[in-house]
């Protein structure tokens, strides 16, 4: 996701210089004695690529398009599967807590029902020893 968020930034700033050389170009088709000037004080410039794509290229940027999507698509997926185990391993750790309280639950509740079998009188609970009282 983040590369696709470069890629779409880096076509946003092409499309941009782009759109300031035609307006720098329309500009000097405007003013011919400047471009008169500019051509008399400055060397000439090689010609620069035109908007039209053989189709070569556009072939290969799609080529390249395609293997930046599948990256992406394996770096998604990876994190899913990590994501996923992630949750199994929280979900097992869950159950697991849930049946170690069960498990206290039913030794307190058996020693809860124990005292309560036990036949009434003084007796002491730390020791179990039965008080003698005066």
């Amino acid at each position: 996701m983040e590369t696709q968020e470069l890629i779409d930034q880096k076509n946003d700033r092409i499309k941009g210089l782009e759109e300031k050389l035609n307006s720098f170009k329309s500009k000097e088709d405007k003013n011919p004695e400047d471009k008169e000037d500019k051509d008399k004080k400055v060397k000439p410039k090689p010609p620069v690529a035109t908007n039209k794509k053989d189709p070569k290229s556009s072939n290969l940027d799609t080529e390249i398009r395609n293997n930046v999507l599948k990256e992406q698509n394996l770096v998604l997926q990876k994190k899913v599967d990590e994501l996923s185990e992630k949750l199994a391993q929280t979900e097992q750790n869950y159950v697991d807590k849930i049946r170690q309280l069960r498990q206290e639950n039913n030794i307190k509740n058996l020693s809860l029902f124990e005292n309560d079998s036990k036949p009434e009188g003084n007796v002491d609970e730390v020791t179990g020893r039965e008080l003698i009282i005066n």
